[in-house]
């Protein structure tokens, strides 16, 4: 799939607080080669309008609070099992999600 990189609002957690930014498509073709120098993927995921509630099992307060969970709040899941960027990056290929051509 080619992507057309017009306006792109990125939404990061870090060190407890949502930061939000919207970048133009010179920022977003920087960041594009970025991830191609580094061999990153970027995965194109449906939106979801219900989130569902992340369990809490096994004191997992700070898998909470995780990039890992954060993302999978975004995106509508609620996988316990996953708490690494390469768990879910695996998990959301071997789900369906197509790769991004940069």
């Amino acid at each position: 799939m080619i992507l057309k990189k017009k306006i792109w609002i990125i939404a990061e957690y870090l060190f407890g607080k949502l930061n939000i930014e919207i970048l133009n498509e010179d920022e977003v073709d920087k960041i594009f080669r970025l991830i191609q120098i580094k061999n990153g993927h970027i995965l194109q995921v449906p939106v979801q309008d219900k989130i569902s509630k992340f369990p809490v099992i096994m004191g997992s307060w700070i898998k909470e609070h995780s990039c890992v969970s954060y993302v999978q709040r975004m995106i509508g899941w609620s996988r316990f099992w996953i708490f690494t960027p390469n768990q879910l990056y695996c998990a959301l290929k071997k789900n369906g999600m197509c790769e991004i051509d940069l």
